[in-house]
């Protein structure tokens, strides 16, 4: 069982690895716009 716990654990951190890049990349797209879009006003 406790092999079972750990290995859950693990893929909960590695799902929070993933959304956290997800977050960021997309935070970062929105940015790019926000740049463009101030650029040409």
């Amino acid at each position: 069982m406790m092999a079972l716990r750990i290995v859950n654990q693990l893929w909960r951190q590695e799902k929070q690895v993933q959304n956290v890049k997800e977050i960021f990349d997309r935070g970062g797209k929105l940015y790019e716009k926000i740049q463009g879009f101030l650029g040409r006003i």
